[in-house]
């Protein structure tokens, strides 16, 4: 019960966020319209106006602007909250105009009007009341990590693991492979049950910054209640792009400690420790597009599992998974949605596939685009393996 008072008298008024959210998406906006030149390669690159021709980032734009106005109707709401915010957009449009934030902030403002999709509404409940995007209990958590903080290191900690949300709700074998690629690091790290994710799923998939703030407060809060300086993570996009979103657009709201906490990726820390015991060349690896495309950052494990002189696989003009957006959350319950996330992650399997005969393995460190290719890999008849990136890396380590 401390833990829930605790939650709940930290909050932020919804009101200031629906403030700055109104008065940013005017700037967007009028950029937008300033700008663009209606040249349409923005159209062409969209991954879901490849499966529905309705489908497309300027009548999403334009969705935007009513829900600026007040004058949205149902169709600008499965318009919003259907895409995938990939960025493929921004990437093609040559002013880079920031598409993927406008459709955000309009989203955004939807969901804390109250006006998202019914089904992400149940959602925001259960992760107001519990402190986590799936509304996942205590008692779980506490078990997990219970569990877990065994293989982490007995010395003083230098750095603290926060994992991904499926990680802790679904997929808790990657959670603990990732932890034994930690200790085979040897490095003092150690995790908490105050700090299970940053906030990326409900902050930028179910588009509500104020409830994705508190988490990521909170987890700033107890690494610096634990004097640590450098925060692990792994590669999920919606957790990459939280921490820019959030900065970009609520720098004022974001905890400060009294001190510098640095972020960063739990395989690009492996890389510097194992990268040379790596020799796999039958694997085809699928880089989160928000890592390229919105982070901007440039992976260096992508060279483990790519041939000698061929392009890299990395996102950049690549589809989407698929599963981005907030699809692969909702499409158990909106055939809209289940329909886009299956025919674009059947798409991108292929794409996969087709990039070279030796492959026998898909993977990805981000477990989204895996569930994403799970389901797409019953569609098309893929025979071989799929598999977290965390998995393969530890298997490699065992066998040196």
């Amino acid at each position: 019960m401390k833990i829930l008072s605790r939650w709940v008298k930290r909050s932020i008024s919804q009101e200031v966020f629906r403030k700055r959210i109104r008065r940013l998406l005017r700037i967007y906006l009028n950029i937008y319209d300033d700008i663009c030149m209606r040249c349409n390669l923005c159209v062409s690159t969209c991954p879901s106006h490849k499966v529905i021709k309705d489908f497309n980032p300027r009548k999403r734009v334009d969705s935007a602007r009513r829900v600026l106005k007040g004058e949205y109707k149902r169709g600008d709401i499965d318009l919003l909250f259907t895409c995938l915010l990939c960025g493929s957009c921004k990437i093609s449009c040559p002013f880079s105009l920031d598409i993927p934030e406008i459709v955000y902030l309009a989203r955004s403002l939807l969901a804390l009007e109250g006006e998202a999709p019914e089904d992400l509404v149940k959602i925001y409940f259960k992760a107001e009341r519990e402190g986590n995007s799936f509304g996942i209990s205590r008692e779980k958590i506490d078990k997990i990590i219970s569990e877990t903080s065994k293989i982490a290191s007995e010395e003083k900690p230098r750095e603290l693991y926060v994992p991904g949300p499926l990680d802790i709700s679904l997929y808790e074998d990657v959670f603990i492979n990732n932890c034994e690629l930690l200790k085979e690091m040897r490095i003092r790290w150690t995790v908490s049950s105050e700090a299970v994710e940053l906030g990326g799923n409900i902050g930028i998939d179910m588009s509500r910054p104020d409830l994705g703030l508190k988490i990521l407060n909170n987890v700033l809060r107890e690494a610096e209640k634990m004097n640590i300086k450098k925060i692990i993570i792994g590669d999920c996009g919606a957790d990459y792009k939280w921490l820019i979103y959030s900065q970009r657009f609520f720098p004022d709201l974001i905890y400060k400690p009294s001190y510098n906490i640095e972020f960063v990726s739990i395989y690009e820390l492996f890389m510097r420790s194992f990268s040379r015991y790596i020799k796999r060349r039958d694997v085809a690896i699928h880089d989160p597009c928000s890592m390229t495309r919105i982070a901007g950052l440039e992976r260096s494990y992508l060279k483990l599992f790519e041939k000698p002189n061929k392009p890299l696989n990395n996102g950049l003009y690549t589809l989407c998974c698929g599963a981005g957006g907030g699809l692969s959350i909702r499409r158990d319950n909106d055939s809209l949605s289940k329909k886009l996330m299956n025919e674009i992650s059947c798409l991108r399997l292929r794409q996969l596939i087709r990039s070279s005969e030796d492959i026998k393995m898909i993977t990805s460190p981000c477990i989204k685009c895996l569930t994403a290719f799970l389901t797409a890999s019953l569609y098309i008849g893929y025979e071989y393996e799929i598999e977290p990136l965390s998995n393969i890396l530890l298997k490699c380590v065992k066998n040196v």
